[in-house]
């Protein structure tokens, strides 16, 4: 990314009859010293989350919360780059 943090990609796909559909996905967003800014994933760890298995990891592995249901790369990158842009602009 432009302020040197590192996005990882992992989505899995699963055909579902004539359509393809996002199985399992994480998207990990840390900042360049390795430090975990956010985390979208659905692994199924955290059945106490409202709209599991969907959720995001915020700032640490242990601040855990809702994620989006919908979520894929192309979202990811949107919210990255807004959240740069804003940095930018401040």
């Amino acid at each position: 990314m432009t302020d040197g943090s590192l996005l990882e990609i992992a989505e899995f796909f699963v055909l579902e009859g004539n359509a393809i559909a996002v199985g399992n996905y994480k998207f990990h967003w840390q900042d360049p010293q390795g430090r975990l800014i956010k985390r979208w994933d659905n692994a199924l760890h955290h059945p106490e989350v409202e709209g599991f298995p969907h959720h995001l990891h915020d700032g640490s592995e242990e601040n855990v919360m809702p994620g989006l249901s919908n979520v894929d790369t192309e979202m990811v990158l949107q919210l990255i780059s807004q959240y740069l842009a804003n940095q930018e602009e401040n």
